[in-house]
Formats: C-alpha cells, structure tokens, sequence
C-alpha cells in the first residue's frame, strides 16, 4: 500500500515472489481503501508506507491489531522517517524496509515471513486427538470435517481404518488417496485411512527398516466413535514385535482362554512352583505367536501383585502402557526370565542384612532428584538402583514422609506442569503430554481425566 502507484509497481516488479513462497493479492492507494482491502483479501504479509492520504501507515498498524489481524506488517519508509520506523516496529510491525527498495533487504524478510507463518499455519491445525477425547457435538463436526478434508468418507462402504507405526521415526510414513496422521506417543504415529487401501502400501519404497519397530493395523469400520478402540487394535498389532510375529484375532481368543488360566489358578491357590510351572508354558505359547503383548502386560502385573501381596503399602511399579512394558524389556523373553528370577529372590531366606534401608537424608537426594527430573522416566526400581537402596522400603518411606506414595508424587508434578502448557503454550496436548514425561497420549489423557475431573482439552479451553 502506497499512495505512489508507480512506487506500488516497482516493489512487485522488483522480487520473484513465488520463489519465496508468497504471491501479490492485491495494492491499495489509501490507508481507507488498505483496510477494505485487507479485510476482503486477507492476507499474510503487508507492506505499507508510513505516510499515506487520510490514514497513516502507523495508523493502520494500530486499527489491524484493533481488530487482531494476523497479517504481518513491513513498514517502507525513508530515511527521514526511521524514527517513526522505529515507533511502528513498538506497535508489532514485523519489520522496515528502505526506500529506494533493494531486492537484498527485503528478500531476508520475506524468508522469515515465511517460516514464522508455516509455524502459525503448524500451530492452527486442528488437534485431532482433541477431537477424540471430547463428547462437545461442535468437536464431533470438527472431527468429521477434519476427515472428510483429508479425502476420506466414512459413509462410503470400504469405511476406515487405522494403521499405528511404532519406532523412532524422523518423519510420518507416507500414504496415497489421503488420511490422517496423528501422534500418539513419543515413539508412536496413528494413521486413519480409507479402508479399501493396504496397509502394507505405506512400507514399500520407504527406508524405514532400521527405524520401525512395530506395524499394525485394525479391521474396517464406519462409526468414527469406535476410533479409540480401532487405534487400541492396532497398537496391540503393531507392538506384537516384542512377541515374535503378527497373528490373527481367531487364534489369540483360543490360547488366551487356556493358557492364562493356569497361571491365574496358580497364584490364586499361592503355588509358587505352579505359576512357575505356568511361566514356562506361556512361554512357549509366546514363542508359537499364540500370544499377544496384552497378555505379556497382564501377565507382568499378576506376577508383581503376587510378589507384593504381603507388603504394607501398595507395590507401585506396575505397567499400564506398552510403551512402559516395552521400554523396560528387549522383548517378551527377557521380561518372563527377569520375573522368573523375581520368584526363585521371593522363595529364598535372605536375611535381614541383604534389606538396605533407606535413611531420611537418602529419601530428600531422591526426592530432589524426582523434583529436577520429574518429566523423565522414572520408576522406583530406577531409583532404587540408581541411590542403592531397597525398592519396597523406598516406598513405603516416600508415603510414609511425604503422606502420598511415589506415583502420586510424580503424577502432581507432571499434571501440574502440562496445566501450564495447556493454558500458556501452543503445543498440541500430545507433545504436551510427552514434555510432562508420558509416552502414551492416552495414558496421559486417563491420568489427567482423573486428577482434574475432565480431558486435558477440556481444561485448555476452560482456561
């Protein structure tokens, strides 16, 4: 905007604008006309001179943050004018051009223009685990809106479908005909796609060997409310590499029912040799893919509260996620053989001397150390090995002086810090969720349902 058109003209003329990612919308000779302009063309970036008929540019500035225009603003001044340059950079200008325009000048802006509105444009995507976690009718048409944009219609008769990757991927997996890709842990991406493609598509021609891990997906359905349950679906495939193989629904349902049973028996009739027995045998189910990493999860937490039956306090390093089971063991075998060694410790007469208590002045080191190192992974036999000391005496001491046991200790301290993302920061609540040291956006989402009686996007929008 300039009221000089030949001035308007030279600055178009004089940079190859597509080549910065941006093209000319439209001039205006007045600050008057600019604001009509502005409000029908709605631009990202505008350059203005500081003196114009009627309204000046640094009266402009002011009316588009009146109204809280999102458009960048490049005042074009002269020298005699750089001090109400410097006035108009005070009101938020993104920056001040020279006149006469020289190509090298204005060219860095239009570089920075352009990475701060691609982060603008990253921060306004629609969340759409949001969309999942809420019951408001507004975030269900925002979620069927957000799907039908990304060229998938759930009406038609091939449905959905969801594919989850597991492993440290630098990038999302590509897919053709359109889809979503979401995050939904730190080393986990969850795709909804058409359910007439092939999964197996989004591997081919891609490098991603050595970074995969995990891939699965779940059957076709057309109800976006069973969404959720789909991704469990195929998180449950996609994490079966640390069992062996991926297998097939029909099959899992017959061993799950014979092989577990024993094992629970077992431990219900407090038969030590009998759950061992039983571990052996689930074993080799594991190795026969007969077995999923639900069960390995199950089966981890039985054995801990059979273990842990007799203690004073609750023990509290059980698992809820996969991510926690699979990040603590290299696969289903090493985790059967560590709690087979649990048992034989268990049945062993240790004397008093191998049990290290934990004095006060250890308890604030690890409590210190929790504090500084809260959004990290941590557990009490982390802890434990890392001051040590006896695990089960570190918690009960922990409850014991700080009236709440470890696990709601660290849960207030990361809740409370991802309340502060969520009410001063952009981020999506699943890179909230990983800052606050959780791994599993849904584990995260339960924990925090729990502590503040609704969803983490619930309290954003509350705040």
């Amino acid at each position: 905007m300039d009221d000089e058109e030949l001035v308007i003209k030279s600055l178009v003329a004089s940079i190859d604008w597509a080549t910065y990612g941006f093209q000319v919308a439209g001039y205006a000779l007045s600050g008057a006309e600019a604001l009509n302009a502005i409000d029908g063309v709605k631009p990202d970036l505008i350059f203005t001179d500081i003196r114009m008929p009627g309204i000046s540019g640094l009266e402009l500035i002011k009316q588009l943050n009146a109204t809280s225009c999102p458009a960048l603003m490049i005042i074009i001044s002269g020298y005699a004018e750089f001090a109400l340059a410097q006035k108009a950079i005070n009101y938020g200008a993104f920056g001040y051009c020279l006149k006469p325009f020289d190509e090298a000048e204005i060219v860095p802006f239009l570089k920075k223009a352009k990475i701060v509105l691609q982060e603008r444009n990253q921060r306004r995507k629609p969340d759409f685990l949001a969309f999942l976690e809420s019951d408001l009718p507004e975030d269900r048409n925002n979620q069927m809106e957000a799907i039908r944009s990304a060229g998938i219609d759930p009406e038609l008769a091939e449905g959905l479908r969801i594919v989850v990757s597991v492993g440290r991927l630098t990038h999302k997996l590509e897919y053709p005909r359109g889809g979503i890709a979401f995050r939904i842990g730190l080393e986990k991406y969850a795709y909804l796609i058409s359910g007439n493609m092939n999964p197996e598509i989004m591997l081919h021609d891609q490098n991603f060997a050595d970074t995969i891990k995990g891939f699965g997906w779940s059957h076709r359905f057309h109800d976006t409310g069973t969404i959720q349950e789909a991704i469990r679906e195929a998180e449950i495939h996609a994490y079966q590499y640390f069992v062996t193989s991926t297998i097939s629904e029909s099959k899992v349902a017959v061993a799950k029912e014979n092989a577990l049973k024993g094992l629970e028996q077992a431990i219900a009739e407090n038969d030590a040799t009998g759950i061992s027995f039983n571990l052996n045998q689930l074993a080799a189910k594991f190795k026969e893919s007969k077995l999923q990493i639900l069960d390995a999860l199950h089966i981890y937490n039985k054995i801990m509260m059979f273990i842990h039956k007799d203690d004073d306090e609750p023990f509290e390093d059980f698992m809820y996620s996969f991510d926690q089971l699979t990040s603590s063991f290299h696969s289903v075998m090493d985790m059967l053989e560590y709690l087979q060694g649990l048992l034989e410790m268990q049945y062993k007469q240790i004397g008093k001397g191998g049990q290290k208590l934990v004095g006060n002045r250890t308890l604030m080191a690890i409590r210190s150390y929790i504090d500084e190192h809260y959004r990290e992974e941590l557990t009490i036999p982390l802890l434990a090995n890392m001051f040590s000391v006896n695990g089960n005496y570190v918690s009960q001491l922990f409850k014991k002086e700080t009236g709440r046991t470890f696990t709601e200790y660290l849960t207030t301290l990361r809740i409370e810090y991802a309340c502060e993302l969520l009410m001063n920061s952009d981020l999506t609540i699943s890179e909230i969720a990983e800052k606050s040291g959780y791994s599993d956006y849904f584990y995260f989402s339960r924990l925090f349902k729990r502590s503040k009686g609704m969803s983490p996007s619930a309290y954003r929008r509350k705040s």
